[in-house]
């Protein structure tokens, strides 16, 4: 059994302005692309073809989204297995084409306006690969009246997913950088921090040296610490006077006994 997308495919050399029926009955006019040189038949006779031919395709289309909605329904009574046997032996065509008619009818099931494109067309926008931008801008293209040939529709697929993949390698490189970023951040933070910890630490063990040293002084020097730490004391930075009396400890033994 030939399968319907393969009737319907081709590649375009020229366009010529048609109406088509859609399913819903409103007659679009549309531009087709065509392959068959018309200019060598009488005006009537190219117009009465090109009118056949837009039958044909509409019918074309419908049968498939038909089709495939008939297939939904009975993927829904069967399991995954079940259902490809079943469209093999009893439908008589491949599991690939059934998804391809699923995906006809999901898609126009989503938007009517689907039922205005050739099958092969529908098919490529009903890929899950396929950004959604494309598929929005093909679908309004043809609520307008123009169908965009599949070869059009395949290389702005194409070109939207190189930009996607570009754009997920800068954000990529971009991601790196910020972690980079972060990490050299975070590196100057914790040594600023190590050294803000180790300045408090000195500070702490210049303080515990100090007290030291006053209480070791104040038992070695008793009367001199009477005397001399009430007029140290009022010394912005009497320590460092007592520095020197740790240095000179005579002369505040002198000092006390004045």
């Amino acid at each position: 059994m030939a399968d319907i997308d393969e009737i319907s495919g081709g590649t375009s050399v020229s366009t010529a302005t048609v109406a088509v029926v859609c399913t819903t009955g409103r007659p679009v006019p549309m531009s087709v692309v065509e392959n068959f040189d018309y200019l060598v038949l009488p005006p009537d006779t190219a117009e009465q073809l090109r009118k056949q031919a837009a039958r044909i395709r509409g019918n074309i289309t419908v049968s498939v989204i038909e089709i495939g909605r008939e297939l939904l329904k009975a993927k829904e009574l069967l399991d995954h297995g079940q259902f490809i046997a079943w469209v093999e032996s009893e439908v008589g065509i491949m599991a690939r084409s059934a998804q391809r008619y699923i995906g006809a009818a999901e898609l126009c099931n989503k938007n009517d306006t689907v039922s205005l494109l050739p099958p092969t067309t529908i098919y490529l926008l009903a890929a899950k690969s396929t950004p959604k931008e494309v598929v929005n801008e093909v679908i309004a293209k043809a609520a307008a009246g123009e169908i965009l040939p599949r070869h059009v529709v395949s290389e702005k697929i194409d070109k939207a997913k190189r930009d996607s993949e570009t754009k997920r390698k800068q954000d990529q490189r971009n991601k790196r950088r910020t972690k980079a970023w972060q990490a050299k951040q975070a590196k100057r933070e914790a040594d600023r921090e190590a050294e803000r910890i180790a300045r408090e630490r000195m500070r702490q063990h210049e303080c515990e040296e100090r007290n030291s040293f006053i209480a070791d002084w104040i038992l070695q020097f008793p009367e001199a610490a009477r005397a001399l730490v009430p007029l140290l004391l009022k010394h912005e930075r009497w320590w460092e006077s007592l520095e020197e009396l740790r240095r000179h400890p005579v002369a505040s033994q002198q000092g006390a006994d004045k």
